[in-house]
């Protein structure tokens, strides 16, 4: 049962979309225009992305490839230890 003088719920909302697709029709004209600008504008920044990560992996790589003698000479513990001689080899 429906009080005096109020709409049903439904009617409420088909007049409430028809009033938005009526009012926003010159403003979503206007957005469609401006998609393929987006699309654009994602993809490079998407790239832009891409492009960093794989920089950055390759300056990894660089780096690893350049400590790899002393790693391999020395291994992981000139990292921790604290003694320093350079006559006998000892580098921490």
């Amino acid at each position: 049962m429906i009080p005096a003088g109020r709409q049903p719920v439904g009617d409420m909302t088909l007049q409430a979309e028809m009033l938005v697709s009526a009012v926003h029709s010159p403003r979503m004209k206007a957005l469609n225009r401006f998609r393929l600008g987006d699309a654009l504008f994602r993809s490079l920044t998407r790239a832009a992305a891409i492009a960093v990560l794989v920089i950055l992996g390759s300056v990894i790589l660089a780096l690893v490839e350049g400590a790899w003698p002393a790693l391999r000479t020395f291994g992981l513990n000139f990292l921790i230890e604290q003694r320093w001689n350079p006559v006998t080899d000892q580098f921490g």
